[in-house]
């Protein structure tokens, strides 16, 4: 099923039966199609809200965007890298409740708001590359 609003498209949705139950009745098919305008409507909005917008943003356009310190920054960078608060911390001679602290901050200034999933967060919120 393609979706559209106001000659936009807005997505595409497939339902697939599991094999051996039958094929979609009418009664299926209508509602659907009830669902679809309203589904459309909902997805239009959304996008256009800026929701949906995935800005691609490198580390240092983050950092000047949400207003990060350099030390964030550096800690912002080796997350992305992969790298786990027990690397970090050593790396950068500091205890890990400091460098919890740090990464709350980026979390806050980030809106993010749970910290146990930071790299993850980060780059579906910001798009980072």
């Amino acid at each position: 099923m393609i979706m559209g609003r106001e000659k936009e498209f807005v997505g595409v949705i497939t339902f697939y039966r599991t094999l051996g139950k039958d094929n979609f009745q009418y009664d299926d098919i209508f509602i659907l199609d009830m669902l679809k305008d309203h589904l459309a409507f909902r997805l239009y909005k959304y996008k256009k809200s800026g929701d949906l917008a995935e800005e691609k943003l490198t580390v240092s356009a983050a950092v000047e965007k949400f207003g990060l310190t350099r030390r964030e920054h550096t800690i912002l960078k080796m997350l992305m890298e992969g790298k786990d608060n027990h690397e970090i911390s050593t790396d950068l001679t500091i205890t890990e409740n400091t460098l919890k602290k740090h990464i709350l901050n980026i979390y806050r200034k980030l809106g993010i708001k749970k910290g146990s999933r930071c790299s993850n967060s980060l780059k579906k919120r910001s798009r980072f590359t």
